[in-house]
């Protein structure tokens, strides 16, 4: 006869300490992975983000090509009353030369109206370009770019706006064969080694030693010629024996850098892991590593006879 007044019982085994313990252990390392699998996701969504906006500034240069005849200044030094409204020399960047060609129209036309009221261009206001941020001046990783900074030393509260980037000139200060340097006026036709292999932009953080260097608005770089400020070799020296006696003389090559380091002014490097990405004359952007260092002379160089990419 089936006893129906007592319930068959079962034992019920927990887990041990062990096993809670190995269980806590995959979880952490797959914690772990994830983690790194979202930084790295990141890290390349900044990356891109950042390339999206040099390549857009490669071809703003280019329509500004087809309605001026040549790639903007590097660093435009001289009298032009038509534009600025008065024949006091001026410093304009090839970042305000592109400021229609980029959307920001509003800017440009705020821009010209500030030096025809105030031919200084530091006076702010009416120079309201010293303290807007442009994003697609800026990479997206770079924190002082993306903010207006105090300048140190100046009026008080007075602040900047900087730039992630710098035009190539060329090998450096004194050679000035690239493409934008000061008065620059560099056509396709000019570049006899190809555009497709030839630099035109490329990646420098914001650097502070004393001042910021990388104002896109107005920096006149070291001796008014831009270079540090907008404009850069790819094999500069220190000149700045002053402001930077600290730093050794060079010359300085591609290569990793930091913000915190003045002497890494003097060189192109990003906050990317392993290089910076560069856009070229023809409009695309290539991510070149710090071993690419060898052959960066020959990218700058518009004329230099040689292809270093193939």
């Amino acid at each position: 006869m089936t006893n129906y007044g007592h319930k068959s019982r079962r034992s019920v085994r927990g887990f041990t300490i062990l096993e809670t313990l190995v269980v806590l252990s995959v979880t952490g390392i797959l914690l772990g992975l994830l983690a790194v699998a979202i930084q790295r996701a990141r890290a390349a969504a900044a990356r891109l983000e950042c390339s999206n906006h040099l390549r857009q500034l490669a071809l703003a240069s280019h329509h500004y090509q087809d309605a001026r005849g040549s790639f903007p200044a590097g660093l435009f030094y001289g009298r032009n009353r038509a534009i600025f409204g008065s024949d006091r020399p001026n410093y304009m960047t090839w970042f305000v030369s592109l400021l229609p060609y980029v959307d920001q129209g509003n800017i440009w036309n705020g821009t010209l109206s500030a030096y025809r009221a105030e031919p200084v261009r530091w006076i702010d206001p009416p120079h309201a370009g010293n303290h807007l941020v442009v994003q697609v001046f800026t990479c997206p990783i770079d924190a002082y770019a993306n903010t207006p900074q105090t300048q140190p030393n100046f009026l008080p509260g007075y602040q900047v706006s900087l730039t992630s980037y710098q035009g190539v000139a060329g090998l450096d200060f004194e050679n000035r064969n690239g493409v934008l340097f000061r008065n620059s006026q560099i056509r396709f036709a000019d570049i006899g080694d190809g555009t497709s292999n030839t630099l035109l932009i490329g990646e420098r953080p914001p650097v502070f030693n004393g001042r910021w260097y990388g104002i896109w608005y107005r920096d006149s770089g070291t001796y008014f010629e831009g270079t540090l400020g907008v404009v850069m070799g790819v094999r500069e020296k220190n000149r700045m024996v002053v402001t930077v006696g600290s730093c050794p003389p060079g010359y300085y090559k591609f290569s990793p850098g930091r913000l915190g380091d003045p002497c890494d002014v003097f060189h192109f490097w990003s906050f990317h892991s392993g290089g910076a990405n560069f856009a070229f004359c023809d409009g695309t952007v290539r991510f070149l590593g710090y071993e690419k260092t060898g052959i960066m002379s020959a990218l700058a160089s518009r004329n230099g006879g040689d292809n270093a990419l193939e």
